[in-house]
């Protein structure tokens, strides 16, 4: 092995093109295919929306379950389970004839995610990273922010070859890359004798904070700080699943063109990149309770310039939600480590997640209900913005954590 360059880095490159892929695919690229489907259909808004809200509850539901058996199986089964998955998922999806297979094949897809996606990945880090850890996270979170240019890609298939191909290409590119990235995957950096960071002192406790406690469910449900970032999740996923899912359509209602519309959502994902990187730099350097709750407020301020349904309100959101959003991912799993240490790691990330994905499972229907509703999506901005404001004030409530040497 090549000693000049930890081989943790490659498992970052590695998990960052497996976020943008299956990311882009299935949430960023999603909202290409919500016109088209509903117009061949039919179906109102609501009816669309609901696919987005069936695979934030199905990732809720199995979010707890796959921190358990990433723990058990390791990693690299776990992502090569998934692509297997996904791909499938988007083969059954180009054969859709009913609303109920529609349904079916967002189940199947959000299986598929969970299984090679937030929680395994984040696993990964803090198996390989310490010191680094916000850093590395933020580099490998940038791939879920480089899903949005999928989006415009993903516009050009459905235009040429229809939805129903497009959704078939999808599957069939996922296994074609997929597969050969999970087998990059390693599980442990004490497999090549190594600690986290690249450290040669490999020992029981550098590579699993042996000591530390192993907390339990129970235990983790009964501690406050693990609800206030668990809240902190929800809010986020409910506002950022909302927008992703319907940041065409609500910008095609203010007169802009279907080209411009998925050019916005195309990079919408990619701006998010600088807070995912700089608030992960910064994570690794000052409190990151402190850093969080700068990321939520901005996430709350592009969030609410949306009710503006201006060109100027638009350029808010642009400013400040992707900064926002890039740096709430990426905080959550640096402080839960940081919280709750290495053994209780994957059962608290699995959890927080499974929380977070009930608020995507909302966000979208929220947006959906109030353009049905009123024709517009005001209201769904209004309270989608305060939930992130009150999840800000809940993790302002943590007790201030003295910096451990070795974390």
């Amino acid at each position: 092995m090549n000693d000049r360059v930890f081989y943790g880095w490659w498992i970052v490159i590695s998990g960052c093109i497996i976020s943008l892929m299956v990311r882009g695919t299935i949430v960023s690229g999603f909202t290409a295919f919500f016109d088209p489907i509903a117009k061949e259909f039919g179906w109102s808004s609501t009816q669309v929306s609901t696919a987005v809200s069936i695979r934030g509850i199905v990732l809720g539901l199995l979010s707890p379950v796959v921190g358990f058996l990433v723990g058990r199986f390791g990693a690299r089964f776990m992502i090569l389970t998934g692509i297997l998955i996904i791909g499938g998922g988007f083969v059954y999806l180009s054969g859709t004839q009913s609303l109920g297979m529609f349904y079916g094949g967002f189940a199947m897809l959000a299986i598929g995610m969970n299984c090679c996606t937030a929680i395994v990945l984040l696993a990964l880090m803090a198996s390989w990273f310490r010191r680094k850890i916000s850093t590395a996270t933020g580099i490998l979170m940038s791939g879920f922010g480089a899903s949005g240019l999928l989006v415009w890609l993903i516009a050009w298939l459905i235009d040429q070859y229809q939805w129903r191909v497009s959704f078939l290409l999808l599957g069939l590119a996922i296994w074609l890359v997929g597969i050969p990235l999970s087998l990059v995957i390693r599980n442990s950096p004490c497999m090549d004798d190594r600690a986290p960071d690249g450290d040669f002192n490999c020992t029981p406790v550098s590579c699993s904070h042996g000591e530390l406690a192993r907390p339990g469910v129970k235990l983790l449900l009964g501690r406050g700080a693990f609800w206030r970032i668990a809240a902190c999740e929800a809010a986020r996923m409910a506002a950022v699943s909302a927008v992703l899912t319907h940041i065409v359509p609500y910008l095609t209602r203010m007169g802009m063109s279907r080209t411009v519309s998925v050019s916005i959502a195309s990079v919408l994902p990619v701006l998010s990149i600088a807070g995912r990187v700089g608030f992960g730099l910064l994570g690794d350097r000052v409190s990151k309770r402190a850093v969080l709750s700068i990321a939520l407020l901005c996430l709350a301020v592009g969030m609410l310039s949306l009710v503006g349904e201006n060109a100027l309100s638009v350029l808010g959101f642009l400013l400040f939600f992707p900064l926002g959003h890039g740096g709430t991912a990426t905080l959550r799993g640096p402080i839960l480590l940081e919280r709750f240490g290495n053994p209780g790691f994957s059962r608290a990330i699995g959890l927080v997640v499974g929380i977070g994905m009930a608020g995507s499972a909302i966000g979208p229907f929220i947006a959906g209900r109030a353009l049905d509703m009123t024709g517009q999506y005001k209201a769904a901005w209004y309270v989608l913005t305060l939930g992130i404001l009150l999840a800000a004030a809940f993790l302002l409530q943590l007790p201030r954590l003295q910096r451990r040497p070795d974390l």
